[in-house]
């Protein structure tokens, strides 16, 4: 079952219900503890936080464009670089330049998030963080590998994206470089990797 499509036909508080349900009850990942859940999967990307005991990790997961919705759309085609905000991303240097759409998805469910992670935390007494998402999904969870450990002290992100588009500049990269534990995993035929031209 495609769990983002499952939950579509349900608004609001049944939608995140049923992602906690699916995900407490998942045969491939039956020691899987789902924390919070958020997202329409139209104006807001859907996304979760749990923990995993067997891995030993929290995990935040994003779903990624739905092509069926228009706003995802919209969301990727908005490709104007833009500062990252200050009080999300204090420190950074004004050079790190990102994709619009990336940029606002991220920021929309970033204080949730970083909630939600942060009772994880608590619950597990664990401090590693696998964020991971698919296309513009992927893009949300790179910037929330750059987000969470500027909030939370101690904390060990690291990233896995499927198919993640470029998110930024020349800057942005090498900030990345520099400062995050990054997996791009990609298939040799998608165009979405190299997209959009920076």
């Amino acid at each position: 079952m495609d769990l983002w499509k499952s939950v579509t036909k349900n608004t609001g508080e049944e939608e995140n219900q049923l992602i906690i349900n699916h995900l407490a009850n998942c045969d491939a990942n039956p020691t899987f503890q789902p924390v919070a859940s958020g997202g329409d999967g139209t104006d807001v990307q859907f996304w979760f936080v749990g923990v995993d005991p067997t891995l030993k990790t929290i995990v935040v997961g994003h779903q990624g464009t739905d092509p069926s919705e228009l706003l995802p759309l919209l969301t990727d085609g908005d490709i104007l670089l833009s500062q990252l905000d200050p009080t999300l991303f204090p420190g950074v240097d004004d050079s790190v330049m990102v994709h619009g759409g990336f940029r606002d998805s991220q920021a929309e469910t970033s204080a949730n998030i970083l909630a939600a992670v942060k009772t994880a935390m608590a619950q597990s007494g664990l401090n590693d963080v696998t964020v991971v998402g698919h296309s513009l999904g992927a893009a949300i969870a790179l910037l929330d590998g750059l987000f969470l450990p500027l909030h939370i002290p101690d904390v060990n992100v690291k990233v896995i994206g499927y198919g993640m588009p470029r998110v930024g500049n020349d800057a942005f990269a090498d900030y990345v470089d520099g400062n995050l534990d990054l997996t791009r995993i990609t298939h040799k035929d998608d165009m979405i990797p190299i997209l959009p031209g920076m």
